[in-house]
């Protein structure tokens, strides 16, 4: 899902879940706000060594490696003090030859511990490929006098950007409109990623944006997995590339937001300073030497967003921390005009905005912790704004999204995303009647408003549940017309109505009851008291993915590769524990601060429920979750150790809490004070200690019989360390077999291209079916 998560979702965000991770739900975006950073560097020549030098040699590791104790103090308040053994292998520079050869052998031991299960590696990656159709096209969508895709080809690990001119300038669009049916110039390639990512490791590419007379389009783009972007723009009439990379100020580095002013030559975007916070706004207009500064943001606990409204009337500029906001907007219309406040900075109060027709829509959670949506006059200000959908204890609001003629609130009910669709009357502003849609038939599914034309009546949505692929529709407000335009293509033999989605509740000590979102094979008896004849043991095998942090929900998506672990007879299972976003507001302040082991008490609760229940047992139990979600593990493993599972999976996991917020040098440690505590305090500096993974590790717990554990050298959100530093303590400890890789040219989301994703999958899935013992080939 994927930032991994924003605090505030916003229209002009929403777009991006970038696909390629979308291939998975296991490997969801971690928020753009979090704390374990490093500090990051432009030039990947000048930090880290050639690429080849980091290559494992033929040599066989087959003890774990045993990194040397050099104890340090690590000071906390009021003079209390811890001793980390393994600080050392901590390098900003990730050019230390001793953490490398470290890694290095971390590596060689993990290829060791794999190297039998090579053929259900090669297995599982020729099913997870099979299934994909290589040759695919993204739905069209007409901006302009273009109908704009993306395109896949076979063997090519990246996207196509694409377009083609409708030929009559008059062409009304209607739900059954394609490029197909419609006279169409012929295909034109605005941007081969492929291209791009030629004698590269790694290419990451973000917010593709055209110009609004089309003639321009620029990219950010990350060549190390650090998410260091550069923007390039190239003229569509010539094919030059007129900008290379703009040139900054020393230290610091562009993220990936990105917008045109209309003046179709003038480019705002967001840089961050050597903290890794997005603290400014900039413009560049081609042909100018340097930038000009916008706007901004000095105090060290908030950050800023930028983004282009539906109108394209607007820049708006979120001003941010995790609890609290201000929103600026600048006249996309006059590159000279400054920002301008269009919603002031209150305390614990957050916004989200959009415009029609010169009126503004707000979510807003101010005296409404789920939200209420606002309407007022942008001549008029916002002291002058009026109710139009109040607030529902029981219904969440999570966004709104603008048109001219149209309305979408995109609401959250027990957990299950919604879309609430409205006119809307020009003049007065309010808001017309609901407008149905058809229903869906699953009990767990994910809807999602996508791009629409402005002007346009017709709204485009997305819906999937867990065990149906992807289906995009188009729907015209005025006349009622209703059109499929695709279904996510999946091959392999895949038929939707083999498999089952549940909802289960589980219930907590304090009585709140938690949602349990499941998935297995139809055929497969569940639940089931009998011996498993695969495994040995009674029930079936389970596969249970957490995360529940920053208000995140962890959505309802299809993710094809799920179905080699469902025809093996695994159950496969998404716990929505505290700390999420997925009941309301409340959900995520029950589950942070004083609160936090709510989180991990909830996980626990929930795969303890489904073993009551007769849908897996213990020792044919994997539990997984990533960035905060390998806190929510590492927590879990020290509490409960393997009373609930045989194996578990912590991906990039964010476990040495304490000393990473301990340590304001380190990127975005501020900012998340809001999100964890301030461990300089006393009183959060003994909770976070509490449940700190790192710090709880006990020679007393009984460790699952394997842990799994990964990370990324160039990771900028979730130092390399952390993993590497726990998975020490743990041998230390006892735990019978942990395996840890490094991953030497990537960041926090991993390998880039959509086969090497797949690889990566394979080799989790094989690790964790040998652990389930379903390892067969």
């Amino acid at each position: 899902n994927m930032y991994h998560h924003l605090t505030t979702l916003t229209p002009a965000y929403y777009y991006y879940y970038f696909a390629v991770f979308n291939l998975s739900m296991m490997l969801l975006l971690f928020p753009l706000s979090t704390a374990a950073y490093s500090p990051p560097h432009r030039n990947t020549e000048e930090r880290l060594p050639r690429r080849d030098s980091y290559c494992a040699s033929s040599s066989i590791m087959s003890v774990p490696p045993k990194a040397e104790k050099k104890p340090i103090e690590v000071k906390g308040p009021n003079g209390v003090s811890r001793t980390d053994d393994y600080h050392w292998l901590r390098d900003d520079k990730r050019e230390d030859k001793a953490v490398i050869e470290h890694l290095l052998s971390e590596n060689k031991y993990a290829e060791f511990r794999m190297a039998h299960l090579q053929d259900l590696q090669d297995a599982l990656f020729q099913e997870m490929k099979g299934r994909m159709k290589e040759d695919d096209e993204q739905v069209e969508s007409k901006k302009g006098q273009y109908f704009y895709y993306t395109a896949t080809s076979v063997g090519k690990e990246y996207k196509t950007h694409c377009r083609r001119k409708i030929q009559d300038e008059k062409f009304q669009l209607r739900v059954n409109s394609t490029k197909e049916n419609t006279p169409c110039d012929a295909e034109e390639v605005i941007l081969d990623e492929n291209v791009l990512a030629e004698g590269k490791d790694f290419c990451m590419v973000e917010t593709v944006e055209v110009s609004p007379d089309h003639k321009l389009v620029a990219w950010c783009v990350d060549f190390s997995g650090a998410e260091d972007f550069t923007i390039q723009v190239k003229d569509l009439s010539t094919g030059e590339i007129v900008i290379e990379e703009l040139q900054l100020e020393p230290k610091e580095e562009i993220v990936s937001d990105l917008a045109w002013s209309n003046d179709n030559k003038t480019l705002y975007f967001i840089v961050s300073d050597t903290a890794k916070r997005p603290y400014k706004c900039m413009r560049h207009t081609i042909g100018e030497k340097t930038p000009t500064v916008v706007m901004s943001e000095e105090n060290e606990g908030f950050r800023l967003r930028l983004s282009r409204s539906n109108s394209g009337e607007f820049l708006y500029l979120q001003n941010y921390s995790p609890d609290t906001m201000a929103y600026y907007y600048v006249d996309a219309n006059d590159i000279n005009s400054e920002a301008k406040i269009l919603i002031p900075r209150v305390v614990d109060v957050r916004y989200q905005p959009c415009d029609s027709n010169g009126y503004m829509y707000v979510v807003t959670n101010e005296n409404a912790p789920n939200g209420k949506l606002l309407s007022y006059k942008l001549a008029d200000g916002y002291n002058t704004a009026r109710e139009e959908i109040s607030h529902d204890v029981h219904t969440k609001i999570d966004r709104v999204v603008c048109y001219s003629e149209f309305l979408i609130v995109v609401m959250r009910k027990e957990g299950i995303q919604a879309l609430q669709v409205h006119n809307i009357d020009k003049q007065s502003g309010r808001l017309g009647d609901v407008i149905p849609l058809p229903a869906f038939n699953q009990p767990v599914y994910h809807i999602d408003p996508k791009f629409s034309e402005y002007s346009s009546t017709i709204m485009r949505y997305t819906i999937e549940s867990m065990a149906v692929p992807q289906v995009t529709y188009d729907f015209d407000i005025k006349t009622g017309d209703h059109a499929k335009k695709k279904q996510k293509v999946v091959l392999g033999g895949f038929d939707e109505t083999k498999y089952t989605v549940e909802r289960q509740w589980a219930t907590a000590d304090d009585s709140t009851k938690i949602p349990i979102s499941i998935v297995y094979r139809t055929d497969l008896k569940v639940p089931n008291g009998e011996k498993n004849p695969k495994t040995g043991l009674t029930g079936n095998a389970l596969f249970v993915y957490g995360y529940g942090s920053y208000e995140s929900s962890e959505d309802f998506w299809f993710d094809s590769n799920v179905i080699s672990l469902l025809d093996r007879g695994v159950v496969y299972v998404v716990a929505h524990p505290r700390g999420g976003g997925e009941m309301g507001r409340l959900w995520y302040l029950d589950g942070k601060y004083f609160k936090k082991k709510n989180t991990f008490t909830d996980f626990i609760t929930s795969v303890e429920h489904l073993h009551k229940l007769g849908y897996g047992d213990p020792k044919a139990t994997a539990i997984k979750g990533e960035s905060a979600g390998g806190l929510l593990i590492g927590a879990v493993l020290n509490m409960a150790g393997n009373s609930i599972c045989n194996a578990a999976i912590a991906g990039v996991p964010f476990v040495d809490v304490v000393t990473t917020m301990l340590d304001d040098t380190l990127p975005l440690t501020i900012p998340e004070y809001e999100e964890w505590g301030n461990p300089n305090k006393q009183d959060y500096y003994e909770y976070m200690l509490s449940y700190s993974p790192l710090d709880n590790i006990s020679e007393k717990v009984q460790y699952p019989e394997k842990i799994f554990a990964n990370a990324g050298l160039n990771d900028p959100r979730v130092g390399y360390w952390e993993p590497a530093k726990w998975v020490q303590k743990l041998r230390d400890a006892g735990a019978p077999d942990v395996v840890f890789k490094c991953e030497m040219g990537s960041g926090h989301y991993s390998k880039s291209g959509r086969f090497d994703v797949l690889h990566e999958f394979a080799y989790e899935q094989a690790w964790a079916l040998q652990a389930l013992g379903l390892h067969e080939v």
